[in-house]
């Protein structure tokens, strides 16, 4: 009250410091900041699995591709031109592939076969030449010689026409068999050839395994794992058979260093050049695993090869 009047004073202060404010501002904007990349990358998400889907479902056919098994190329539809571009591409390249390789069966089975008789004609002469008895030694060492390939031609010939077979898929039929009365058949078989070696055969089986397969492919798939076992092992070597957890187990002596395993089961590779062998043992092997969705797998270790076929 001043001179007989009241008077009001009034006064306001910031109770928040500056600092205080200029650090919420910055985080209210940064929330929001955050909050507006994220709806853009969940927008941009949920867009993107739209707009690539012809795309990846183009990948997944192209990844599920195998060329020596039946496929059919699902055409994808899509607004996007330049998707529409790699469907179309796909597709002929698949096509034109499967194309080829059908054309290349047809050519191996069709050569295979034509060249059956010529083959067998020629080994007759071969055979009927080798009993003339007016023959010099030098003579005969040409003739064994010429024997010897017709021989080899007559097995590449004929491995050539079972690959051909299991390709398309000739061994439908199936039954229930034991893998050891599979394997002491070929024992018994591979006996005098091993005895010729001096060759031991160990066998150990933990149990018998009961396989669903036509009987003349797993009498090729046991013998051709015999052969090879056989044929590069060393004088007075061993071979030991196994069955263990689903396995089976064929390891044997032979060339003191590991095989290549990325050649091991491809035609005609042959990593014993001295050998006399087609070259077509071993994929035969594979082929016949794959068929029944086996796997067929090779190490080397303590001095000795193993190759094992999980069933």
């Amino acid at each position: 009250m001043l001179d007989g009047k009241f008077y009001q004073f009034s006064s306001k202060f910031n109770l928040v410091e500056n600092e205080d404010i200029i650090r919420n501002i910055f985080l209210l904007f940064l929330g929001i900041l955050l909050l507006l990349v994220l709806g853009i990358l969940f927008i941009t998400k949920i867009f993107s699995v739209s707009l690539w889907k012809p795309f990846y479902r183009a990948l997944d056919q192209i990844e599920a591709f195998e060329i020596d098994k039946s496929f059919t190329y699902t055409e994808i539809q899509s607004s996007v031109a330049e998707f529409d571009r790699l469907n179309n591409s796909v597709k002929k390249l698949i096509e034109k592939n499967l194309l080829i390789y059908q054309n290349q069966k047809e050519f191996i089975e069709n050569a295979a076969h034509e060249l059956q008789t010529p083959l067998a004609v020629f080994k007759a002469k071969v055979d009927a030449l080798m009993q003339y008895p007016d023959l010099k030694e030098e003579h005969y060492a040409i003739i064994n010689s010429i024997n010897d390939n017709v021989s080899k031609l007559f097995r590449i010939n004929k491995n050539l026409l079972l690959l051909s077979k299991i390709e398309n898929n000739s061994y439908q039929q199936s039954e229930s068999i034991s893998l050891i009365g599979a394997l002491s058949k070929n024992i018994e078989f591979f006996k005098e050839q091993a005895a010729a070696k001096q060759i031991q055969i160990e066998t150990s089986y933990a149990s018998d395994i009961t396989l669903n397969a036509n009987t003349v492919l797993l009498d090729i798939l046991i013998s051709n794992l015999f052969l090879n076992a056989i044929k590069y092992n060393l004088q007075n070597g061993f071979i030991r058979i196994s069955i263990a957890n689903n396995i089976l187990f064929f390891d044997n002596d032979g060339m003191d260093k590991a095989l290549r395993k990325e050649l091991l089961f491809k035609r005609f590779s042959m990593q014993n050049v001295g050998e006399n062998s087609s070259g077509l043992g071993l994929s035969i092997i594979k082929k016949i695993t794959d068929l029944y969705q086996w796997t067929i797998d090779y190490q080397y270790k303590d001095g000795y090869h193993q190759f094992k076929v999980r069933f």
